[in-house]
């Protein structure tokens, strides 16, 4: 799990596969560990701190997590 820049560009020239803490929490959201609501709320919490985050990261991961909740049912 990588979110600091420099470790990404390390790991992209090492030809690595990587993801950052966004994309653990869709994942988690995929397998609903936690529940997907509290998956929702940890992704607010961060959007809400000092977490550096697109926008659009930020719109991404919370349509791949309501997706799954929807589909979870």
């Amino acid at each position: 799990m990588l979110d600091e820049a420099n470790a990404r560009r390390f790991a992209e020239a090492m030809r690595l596969k990587f993801t950052g803490l966004i994309g653990l929490l869709v994942a988690a959201a995929r397998i609903e560990q936690p529940k997907n609501e509290k998956v929702l709320s940890i992704l607010e919490k961060l959007a809400r701190s000092d977490f550096r985050m697109s926008s659009d990261l930020y719109l991404w991961a919370q349509e791949e997590i309501e997706w799954f909740k929807k589909w979870s049912k």
